[in-house]
């Protein structure tokens, strides 16, 4: 047989103490590894539960904030939607009365009686 070194791994048989201790310490690092990992991803869970509630807590505000100034300008529009329409009325029953006075001055010159003492003629 040729006794020249074979590449790749070579398990003599022994366990040193060096061997344990790195094994024990590679679990422990793993176990620290995890639990600091667990660790961060709760804080993110945690921090990410308050940005949502900060969020939609903003949202009800600003909601709550739209509202009351929809609601100030509806209150505005009907306001001047009233005075428009009483506006409106003083308008039409002032128009009204011109038309009234107009047919009765139309009526009064349009009068038989009052053609005749026109032309000369007694009623």
């Amino acid at each position: 047989m040729d006794d020249s070194p074979q590449p790749g791994f070579r398990w003599d048989g022994t366990v040193s103490a060096g061997n344990v201790l790195t094994t024990l310490s590679m679990a422990v690092a793993l176990i620290v590894w995890g639990v600091r990992l667990e660790a961060r991803v709760d804080a993110e869970a945690v921090l990410r539960q308050r940005f949502e509630t900060t969020t939609m807590q903003a949202i009800r505000d600003l909601k709550a904030d739209q509202g009351t100034a929809v609601a100030e300008i509806e209150s505005r529009l009907n306001e001047e939607a009233a005075t428009r329409r009483s506006d409106d009325a003083e308008v039409k029953a002032s128009l009204r009365n011109i038309d009234d006075r107009l047919t009765a001055v139309l009526l009064a010159l349009t009068a038989p009686d009052r053609h005749a003492s026109m032309n000369g003629e007694r009623p």
